[in-house]
């Protein structure tokens, strides 16, 4: 994922000095690449209610330095990449999707992914579809994908790199630098068998979604100011890596949660606290939001019907449990 966010980086065009607005609620893996080559992150607010980036403050973010926009479909929840292509068109800026936990999803009937002059996806083994490790990455422009091809192994172009003896063919040219960003067979193999049953199993997490919405519903009776539901935003089909709740009083929640053997989680420490980015403060409120309340709860795949009812009884058992103190 990070040798895939570097490269695609790289191959755009993006260099010391740029900036790239991107929302602070990413992972690493994400935003790693742009201190690497000395980028400058610019921080972008989320709408707390569907942790979509939020439009507006994309605008605002924009500047004369301002190369590209990072959009990161947080766990497989879509932002409204329509709008942030016309965003991008309008300023003339490029448009990179983070899938590395969405894939699978759709927005207005396509996959997410499908906008972008570039879209960074990630098999690492616990995506969506995983494997031991590695990504892909892919361009809207042949271009910017010879490119990228080169740089993925030494800025080496293979055909007729070895002479038929196998030695290194000394009148073939290496005319760019490139990195060791390849996927190793078996990792490869792996994907490949499970792209043929990708669908199926987003079912079965779809159906463990629809039983945390209605769960969730039913809770809200009971504890109304204890917890809500994140809803994506509308015309989406979502494969969640996770499902996101807000609740109130979030770190004791998630403690009493994992004492009772469910792990949840914040998913993401906000990327503007760390030093390595040299990123401007914001007053970014919908992020302020996602910090204090919201939590990652499993919903994959790979949950029996049985996982998910014992969830049920631990999430009702927490919040008995916070009610009270």
């Amino acid at each position: 994922m990070t040798s895939g966010m570097t490269l695609v980086l790289n191959a755009l065009g993006l260099k010391e000095g740029d900036e790239v607005i991107v929302s602070p609620f990413s992972c690493l893996a994400t935003t790693s690449p742009l201190a690497l080559l000395g980028i400058k992150p610019v921080w972008a607010d989320v709408d707390p209610h569907t942790m979509a980036m939020n439009l507006e403050s994309i605008k605002e973010s924009i500047s004369s330095e301002t190369k590209a926009i990072l959009a990161y479909h947080v766990a497989g929840y879509p932002s409204d990449i329509i709008k942030l292509s016309e965003i991008a068109r309008q300023n003339n800026l490029l448009l990179i999707e983070d899938c590395n936990s969405a894939f699978g999803s759709h927005y207005n009937n396509q996959l997410l992914g499908s906008w972008a002059d570039a879209t960074v996806l990630s098999f690492y083994p616990n995506r969506q579809i995983g494997s031991i490790d590695g990504g892909a990455i892919i361009f809207r422009e042949k271009s910017y994908y010879e490119v990228a091809k080169l740089r993925r192994r030494y800025g080496v172009d293979f055909s007729g790199f070895r002479k038929e003896n196998g030695e290194i063919n000394e009148n073939k040219d290496v005319a760019t630098y490139g990195y060791s960003a390849t996927m190793n067979n078996i990792s490869a193999g792996i994907i490949s068998a499970k792209l043929n049953r990708y669908e199926i199993e987003m079912t079965v997490t779809e159906k463990n979604v629809s039983f945390l919405d209605k769960l969730i519903l039913q809770l809200r009776h009971k504890y109304s100011d204890r917890i809500a539901t994140i809803t994506p935003i509308p015309g989406v089909r979502v494969n969640n890596w996770v499902y996101f709740l807000a609740v109130k009083d979030k770190e004791t929640f998630m403690e009493e949660m994992k004492k009772r053997g469910v792990h949840v989680s914040s998913l993401h420490l906000r990327n503007d606290l760390y030093t390595c980015f040299n990123g401007e403060k914001k007053e970014l409120p919908g992020v302020d939001i996602v910090a204090s309340s919201v939590v990652a709860v499993p919903c994959g795949y790979w949950l029996s019907e049985k996982d998910m009812n014992e969830l049920a009884t631990v999430l009702e058992q927490t919040l008995t449990y916070l009610a009270k103190q």
